[in-house]
């Protein structure tokens, strides 16, 4: 019985998202598993694979949030789930999807995986380095941008194109559940990587003018015989102080850009973090409220969640309007 009226609350959930747009998260099947889009034939499944349906990946993510709103699925240092997830994940879909037979090892294992990639793939869109010019439609859960800056981008990021006219619907969720894990991806850079390119940009530049880079790197004259014998190393010299100053004004215009974009992904890493713990902390905040079911509770968590303007609102009003706000955001007075 407790299978079926979940199963059933699922069914109404799947029917009520968009249908405008074609949605990646809810056919994230064919790239897990067939790859090469060839019409599923269950016959090539082995006997381990599992054709993922959309019923099943929102039974799923729905489990995934149940366990972080807990405080049961990621360690403490917000590093990686906490050992067990598998079985606990295998025990909520056994409940929810009776019949569906999925296991631990290696469906949901396998799942997860698949999912983390199309997260950290839009991720890396929204907050990675070159991205500045994509956006995120809360609305259609689609990432929007310029046609020319999705012809650049797509040229080093080849697994983006299929969200060029595709949605994500569970991106935030999966925001939730994976964020920790992508918030000090390729975003990190170290100092060494700049060190590198001016270096590079010095040995070049010795290179070019054929002296040895010590050498190139007084700028005092020693004469030690007649000025015939020294006109042509005082030349030298004097070029290859000319090149030193150009190596410096270039390296110090490298050294300012790269430290100009590392502010930049600084200031974005740290507004996903802020936006990240708050959305953490939605459901901690809405079990104190007495009128909601736990139905409602995770509407709501969905709802607030979803949007980051909602999310700011609903830390800011007073306790005691929260739960007032929250009726009207369900009902669609607000």
């Amino acid at each position: 019985m407790a299978g079926d009226l979940a199963q059933r609350r699922l069914e109404r959930r799947l029917d009520s998202q968009p249908d405008e747009v074609d949605d990646i998260g809810e056919n994230m099947v064919n790239m897990a598993s067939n790859p090469s889009g060839e019409s599923y034939n269950p016959k090539r499944l082995g006997k381990n694979k599992h054709q993922w349906s959309a019923i099943e990946d929102v039974a799923l993510i729905e489990a995934l949030m149940q366990l972080n709103n807990a405080g049961d699925l990621r360690n403490k240092n917000e590093k990686g789930f906490r050992p067990g997830h598998g079985l606990k994940l295998q025990q909520m879909l056994e409940v929810s999807l009776p019949e569906h037979g999925i296991k631990a090892k290696p469906h949901i294992e396998s799942r997860l995986r698949t999912f983390q990639k199309l997260h950290n793939v839009v991720h890396d869109m929204l907050y990675g380095v070159g991205s500045s010019g994509f956006g995120w439609d809360s609305e259609k859960k689609l990432v929007t941008a310029e046609n020319s800056m999705w012809d650049e981008y797509i040229k080093t990021h080849g697994d983006a194109e299929q969200f060029r006219y595709k949605s994500l619907t569970y991106y935030e969720e999966l925001s939730v559940i994976f964020g920790g894990d992508r918030a000090s991806g390729k975003d990190a850079q170290v100092p060494t990587d700049i060190v590198e390119e001016i270096d590079k940009v010095a040995v070049d530049n010795d290179e070019s003018i054929g002296i040895d880079g010590d050498y190139a790197s007084y700028g005092q004259d020693f004469n030690f015989g007649s000025n015939e014998e020294n006109s042509k190393p005082k030349r030298r010299k004097t070029e290859s102080t000319k090149d030193l100053s150009q190596v410096i004004r270039e390296a110090t215009a490298i050294l300012g850009e790269e430290l100009n974009n590392a502010s930049n992904r600084l200031s974005k890493a740290l507004e996903y973090d802020e936006v990240t713990e708050k959305k953490m902390k939605i459901n901690e905040v809405l079990i104190k409220l007495p009128g909601l079911s736990m139905l409602e509770r995770h509407k709501a968590t969905r709802k607030i969640g979803c949007d980051r303007e909602t999310t700011d609102i609903f830390f800011t009003i007073s306790d005691d309007e929260k739960e007032v706000f929250v009726k009207a955001l369900l009902n669609g007075d607000i």
